[in-house]
């Protein structure tokens, strides 16, 4: 048996009876066990684990393990998350409903008091968005609340954290560029959490120097993670434009287009003819074509599919009955250009 595979197994068992793929009973122990390749004793010990929670129960051997959904607990999923990420909540919110939970959102900002979201009803905790807070995360330990990151995490306590491998994404931006010609690149990384920006700088300046690349001024242009996107990208041009050495090409993990200009011209830089500005585009626009120099690139799958694998995390440490260790999960995402790259 492997007991580290019981919860999510466990979890989802009590997922299909929620969904009715399992309605009157569950299959047998080998079918269960065909179905998710695991032993005998992992099948068993998942529904000794569901019969406590009197979500099954056995009766005669021929009748097999009934399902008592009268069981089934209800609750709330909170969902901490930025304003601006209200909008893309819907599929993530869809899967907790279809595990007859309730979905409830709740803005980083609007956490007034802390109690909010360790309330009795409440069976787990998602962050989005580099919304985790040392404060929050101790206040759910206090409580013995599970909970997930959806964010790699630098400055806050061992906890469960899903992302997308930002490094591998450098990577291939940096092999882009450098294919087209580009040999001077920068960064604007604008993460919303301590120590985030500082590591993901020491990264960059790592797959420059694998390249072959130029490590310039501006590859340690300190930003404070607390400010606004526009004003760390304004502070960004202006140092730039301070220390007199304009990259070639800068990329950005953040979707400025509207507001780049104003940065620009606030700034008082002057920029290279063939400057381009590489930006990640966080929403779908028919063809987009690129203008002043700004191209834009975007990813497949969607970011809810990210939070919809850490809810699935959560639903694990859920059915856990022994602390877990923390898992830290980086995922590979495919990018696309919108637009092939012009040729410096």
């Amino acid at each position: 048996m492997y007991p580290s595979k019981v919860p999510g197994i466990t979890a989802e068992i009590e997922r299909r009876i929620r969904r009715e793929i399992y309605s009157d009973k569950l299959p047998p122990v080998s079918v269960l066990q065909t179905q998710f390749s695991v032993a005998k004793q992992t099948i068993t010990e998942s529904v000794r684990l569901l019969s406590e929670r009197r979500i099954v129960k056995s009766g005669a051997k021929r009748c097999g393990v009934q399902i008592c959904r009268e069981n089934l607990q209800s609750g709330k999923i909170v969902i901490i998350y930025r304003g601006e990420s209200r909008s893309l909540l819907s599929k993530l919110a869809n899967e907790i409903r279809l595990d007859g939970l309730t979905p409830y959102p709740v803005a980083l900002n609007k956490i007034q008091p802390v109690s909010q979201i360790t309330q009795n009803d409440v069976r787990g905790v998602i962050f989005i968005h580099s919304t985790l807070t040392v404060e929050l995360a101790e206040t759910l330990m206090k409580a013995g609340i599970p909970f997930v990151s959806c964010n790699q995490l630098f400055s806050s306590p061992k906890v469960d954290t899903i992302d997308f491998d930002l490094e591998h994404d450098l990577n291939w931006m940096v092999q882009s560029l450098v294919s087209r010609g580009y040999r001077r690149i920068g960064l604007f990384y604008s993460g919303s959490l301590e120590g985030f920006n500082d590591y993901f700088w020491k990264r960059f300046r790592q797959i420059k120097r694998r390249y072959g690349l130029p490590c310039e001024s501006y590859d340690d242009i300190a930003v404070n993670w607390d400010d606004t996107h526009y004003n760390r990208l304004k502070h960004t041009f202006s140092e730039i434009h301070r220390r007199g050495c304009c990259p070639e090409a800068l990329i950005s993990f953040f979707d400025l287009r509207s507001v780049v200009a104003d940065a620009i011209a606030e700034s008082g830089i002057r920029l290279p003819e063939k400057f381009l500005f590489f930006v990640f585009r966080s929403f779908s626009v028919p063809n987009p074509v690129p203008e002043n120099g700004i191209y834009t690139f975007y990813m497949k799958p969607i970011i809810s599919n990210l939070w919809i694998t850490g809810y699935n995390r959560l639903r694990e440490l859920m059915f856990s009955t022994v602390p877990l260790s923390p898992k830290n999960q980086l995922i590979h995402r495919d990018l696309y250009m919108d637009h092939e790259l012009p040729l410096l």
